[in-house]
């Protein structure tokens, strides 16, 4: 009888510790972002508050500043974003936009990790309550876009269509995004932006996680009718510059003067300190590296550059295709006056120098950039270099990159015209080792439920310990 009574006693245990074991486990949630209650007065996180405008075709973004007094982003040109008590339809919370006179105002999430997610309205709807029939207003337009594809779209939301009003985002959209992708919740004015004042609370919920390489986000062709420009005060990615090069992306000409964005893309942006490539930071329309006091800087539209104290300012190029490629500067490499020993610029890849190295002085302030002509192959970066002379103080430098195919062909990867068999393309920092294969993407979650299991094991062997000591002082 006994022998039974201790089979039972043993058998109850081992479910006890299945149970406290599956419990923590599998309870464990995965991560929601909802725009309201992540809302901060400054930028960073998973949510970005930007104004959109027209990039020659396509969108670009830009970050708007926080006004503590105004207590919202941005101003009535470029856009406003703010938190509302009440969206004055649900009597819920809710994100406030208001598109401005130059620009769209565009809230944009940030994808933390790669896998599923399901987008949904936490307030249950895009309403623009103000915009009605009695004051004859016109309305806006919303957009969904997820990187460069466009997922919902809503046009002449206003009051005076009750129907739209109520019932304008009562979907759950579900889809697959990778980690740096971004999703696009824009709103734009129909023909004016009197009252067009606009709330919704996008909510962005996790149901799984998978372990696959960052990408590069992507943006959406621009839709609507304002003319391109980078909207004044915006910190916007085009530059003011005069150029001879004419063409965009889809002509095979791909212009960092037209594509400088918020964005790492065919165009990314590092500080390399003559061992590791160190991604840059973006903010307030400028890419920056390091500290403060060696900054390295990419700024105005891709045109204004400074060096680092102690490495270079490098914005890198990758091909998208095979073929043959001219590299150049729109404009001359150009150095502050204010320089006290000028700056060095220069173009490589495949470890080799192409064309010349510019040495540009106060006292030789602008040089022409005389084209360059490789065979490139799909993948192969260009890394366009600036340095100081012997120090950095005021080396604010104006130059204007480029690449343009003028022929596509098929080049055998690393065997380009400048690369030598000894050569191998310098790797780029990584901090994280991606999981890349399913097998190590199930001993990891193997791992996570070992783990949370831990806690449970712990207060198992306490609970038996303490019976152990209690029978012991029983039979004492």
């Amino acid at each position: 009888m006994n022998s039974f009574k201790r089979f039972i006693g043993f058998a109850l245990s081992v479910v006890f510790i299945v149970l406290s074991c599956a419990v923590p486990a599998f309870a464990q949630t995965l991560p929601t972002y909802n725009a309201v209650s992540d809302f901060k007065t400054s930028q960073g996180g998973v949510w970005r508050y930007q104004c959109g405008y027209n990039n020659d075709g396509l969108y670009g973004f830009s970050d708007l500043t926080y006004d503590s007094k105004a207590k919202l982003y941005g101003n009535s040109a470029l856009g406003m974003i703010s938190v509302a008590a009440d969206d004055n339809v649900t009597n819920s919370p809710a994100i406030s936009l208001h598109p401005g006179s130059s620009s769209d105002a565009v809230l944009t999430f940030v994808a933390p990790y790669s896998g599923k997610i399901e987008i949904s309205m936490a307030n249950g709807g895009v309403y623009c309550p103000l915009n009605g029939e009695a004051q004859n207003f016109d309305g806006i337009n919303f957009y969904m876009c997820c990187g460069s594809k466009k997922a919902a779209e809503f046009k002449s939301v206003s009051a005076k269509n009750s129907a739209v009003k109520e019932r304008v985002f009562d979907d759950v959209y579900t889809v697959s995004i990778r980690k740096g992708e971004r999703i696009y919740f824009i709103v734009q004015p129909n023909n004016e932006t009197s009252n067009d004042t606009t709330h919704f609370n996008p909510q962005i919920e996790y149901t799984s996680i998978s372990k696959t390489t960052a990408v590069s986000a992507t943006v959406p062709a621009y839709i609507g009718k304002r003319p391109t420009a980078a909207p004044s005060g915006s910190g916007g990615s085009t530059a003011q510059i005069t150029s001879s090069i004419t063409g965009s992306e889809k002509d095979g000409v791909y212009r960092l003067s037209r594509m400088f964005s918020d964005l790492m893309g065919d165009w990314k942006y590092y500080w390399f300190d003559n061992v590791n490539y160190h991604e840059m930071i973006y903010q307030d329309g400028t890419w920056t590296g390091g500290k403060a006091a060696s900054y390295a800087r990419i700024g105005g539209g891709g045109v204004s550059w400074h060096p680092h104290i102690n490495g270079y300012t490098v914005a890198a190029f990758t091909c998208p295709e095979s073929g043959t490629v001219h590299i150049g500067s729109e404009i001359p490499v150009e150095v502050n006056a204010a320089s006290a020993d000028g700056v060095i610029f220069s173009v490589v890849s495949e470890n080799q120098l192409l064309g010349e190295q510019y040495i540009v002085t106060p006292q030789n302030p602008s040089q022409e950039f005389a084209p360059i002509e490789i065979d490139a192959y799909k993948g192969q970066v260009i890394y366009f270099f600036l340095y100081m002379n012997a120090g950095n103080s005021g080396d604010s430098t104006k130059v204007a990159p480029y690449v343009k195919y003028v022929d596509y062909k098929y080049v055998e990867p690393y065997k380009s015209n400048v690369t030598k068999e000894d050569d191998v393309e310098p790797t780029l920092r990584t901090d994280v080792k991606p999981i890349e294969t399913e097998e190590d993407e199930f001993t990891l979650n193997i791992l996570q439920i070992l783990l949370g299991c831990i806690p449970s094991f712990i207060i198992v062997i306490a609970f038996v310990l303490y019976k152990i000591i209690k029978r012991r002082k029983k039979n004492g």
